[in-house]
């Protein structure tokens, strides 16, 4: 059961037919929306205070309403895009659809999700890149990850199989791109090359490597154990946060990210995580605006998750209430002021995401 107890009748269409070729144990999202569909929901409503159950409800039918914007712009070859970066957008639309409890090819966004994820695992290239849409290894990250949580769930054994043997090169691709000395040893950059690193791109490959393995995919000790200690030194003690980049000041989305990795990594428990979260629990969240706007909150809600009720009050429900309140009538969000024009597909499966993380059925929403 999640953190906060919660589940939505209405969230949650999949039931428990979703196919699964081999045992649910391997496939964690699958196992875990399974169990949570034989939780009686007067156990779980009995948990929730009426004003909760009031954001809740709110936040589900704003998610409901982005998702269907996206089933919507869905092309007809499976790719959800209006905008830049299709590989992308199309990953991040996947990853909203499966945190709001979707199976593919079941209830009520099911094709739309298959149709996606298929799409999604052909767009590699040879070597299982997938950056080549200008989402560089940002992309590839994301991609990486919106298949982990995937694998397992599509409606035949042999579509799994497809996506398993995407993965694998897939996470090759992100083993052999981490940087192996110097000092920005234990980092990913922008392309698949070692060389310099920065947190941001870190986190994505950091975050798909934890769901390869979930997927049963080894991953080698030394490549853990060096992203474990590039995000380390990424902390500034003086500020109380992560930056971008070893020895340099902290910024704002990474001071999320930070915390979320640490914890995603089974570090949580570290002064330097603890202090952290301390720190971002003092820090006002619900603003709208800036230049990293979706990428941002995605980090803060889900730390906000890792930090228990106080990051929930105090990080979740305020950029819960600001996203409703600038959701369109057509259910996609726009962008937010001062930020990137990357399209509305981004911003709103971003959104999603964010909407989405109290209820945290997907792997990443968790420690």
């Amino acid at each position: 059961m999640n953190k906060r107890g919660h589940q939505h009748s209405g969230f949650y269409p999949g039931g428990a037919q979703a196919y699964s070729p081999i045992p649910n144990s391997s496939y964690p999202l699958l196992g875990l929306l399974l169990s949570l569909a034989l939780i009686p929901p007067s156990t779980l409503s009995a948990q929730t205070t009426p004003v909760e159950s009031i954001l809740e409800d709110r936040a589900v039918k704003s998610c409901e309403r982005g998702l269907a914007y996206l089933a919507e712009i869905q092309n007809t070859d499976g790719a959800i895009v209006k905008g830049q970066y299709p590989n992308v957008c199309t990953a991040l639309s996947c990853m909203a659809l499966m945190a709001s409890g979707h199976f593919p090819g079941r209830g009520k966004f099911g094709k739309n999700l298959e149709r996606g994820i298929l799409w999604l695992a052909k767009q590699a290239d040879a070597k299982g890149y997938f950056g080549n849409d200008g989402g560089r290894m940002y992309g590839h990250g994301m991609c990486t990850l919106a298949l982990t949580e995937a694998y397992g769930m599509l409606s035949s054994r042999r579509d799994n199989m497809t996506v398993r043997d995407v993965l694998e090169k897939a996470v090759n691709v992100i083993v052999g791109s981490q940087t192996p000395s110097g000092h920005h040893q234990g980092g990913w950059r922008y392309n698949p090359t070692p060389g310099d690193s920065d947190l941001s791109v870190t986190a994505w490959q950091v975050q798909a490597l934890r769901g390869a393995q979930n997927c049963q995919i080894s991953i080698p000790r030394d490549t853990i154990a060096r992203a474990i200690d590039y995000i380390s030194r990424c902390y500034h003690r003086g500020a109380k946060g992560f930056g971008y980049q070893p020895g340099g000041g902290r910024t704002d989305p990474m001071r999320s990210a930070g915390v979320v990795l640490m914890h995603t990594l089974k570090e949580g428990e570290r002064d330097i995580v603890k202090e952290a979260g301390e720190s971002l629990l003092q820090r006002s969240f619900g603003s709208w605006g800036g230049g990293y706007y979706f990428y941002q909150n995605f980090y803060s809600a889900t730390a906000g998750l890792m930090l228990g009720e106080a990051g929930e009050n105090k990080i979740n429900i305020p950029i819960e209430k600001t996203l409703i309140a600038h959701q369109r009538e057509d259910g996609s969000w726009p962008r937010a002021p001062g930020g990137y024009g990357a399209g509305e597909a981004y911003y709103t499966a971003f959104s999603c995401l964010i909407l989405a993380a109290r209820f945290q059925y997907l792997p990443i929403y968790q420690e």
